[in-house]
């Protein structure tokens, strides 16, 4: 799945969480991390962000790479 953005339009965490959902469903596992570590960066502080990206790494079975995240 690519990222489509309007020109001069940045998405928020939360549509970068929705993208990371549906690329990861896709298979499209480096351009989910990519999404969820953008909105990660935008709110550090937002768990979902954290947990999808612990969730991603858990489904790659990257089960050492994962626990940081949960």
């Amino acid at each position: 799945m690519n990222i489509i953005m309007e020109i001069g339009r940045t998405m928020d965490k939360h549509e970068y969480i929705s993208q990371g959902v549906e690329c990861a469903r896709e298979g499209d596992y480096n351009q989910a991390r990519t999404c969820f570590e953008q909105a990660i960066d935008q709110d550090p502080n937002f768990a979902y962000s954290w947990h999808n990206l612990a969730t991603l790494y858990f489904d790659e079975e990257k089960w050492a790479e994962s626990l940081p995240f949960f």
